[in-house]
């Protein structure tokens, strides 16, 4: 019996599912996805990008969610899933309210590249305002940020 290596759309239709019901939902889909090696990258460079291990991924990945729900209780993970070839394009905004009452809505898109099934690289596009802001919510939560 073979089993089929599910491509970029059906990949986006996990993701899309996820993000409707919650942010951990979604980070676990993502997660679930994740080859053992895989590439990070940010535009503008951030310092922890390159090569990572998937483990490091999940427990981060599994962490930053729950800091930022923490943070702001009524944290939201929102936006449109769509596929371009073999990637899957996420546009999706990070928004809530913060501790001091501050209103925050930060949109990340995202690609994510599907090689035999599973994600090989991510690419976020992220100004310095977003990463400031972002930084700000997690460490307000007690996330600390990886550096290398």
């Amino acid at each position: 019996m073979s089993s089929t290596i599910p491509t970029a759309q059906d990949i986006a239709a996990e993701l899309r599912e996820a993000a409707a019901s919650s942010p951990a939902a979604m980070s676990s889909a993502i997660s679930a996805r994740f080859a053992e090696k895989v590439e990070v990258a940010h535009e503008p460079a951030l310092p922890l990008d390159g090569v990572i291990d998937r483990a490091f991924l999940i427990q981060s990945g599994t962490a930053e969610i729950a800091a930022f729900q923490r943070a702001m209780p009524d944290f939201k993970y929102e936006g449109e899933v769509s596929t371009d070839g073999d990637d899957v394009l996420a546009l999706m905004t990070m928004s809530g309210t913060a501790s001091d009452g501050t209103a925050i809505a930060v949109t990340v898109p995202t690609t994510y590249t599907i090689k035999d099934g599973e994600i090989a690289r991510i690419k976020a596009e992220v100004d310095a305002d977003a990463v400031t802001t972002l930084t700000k919510v997690l460490t307000s939560a007690g996330f600390e940020i990886p550096q290398e």
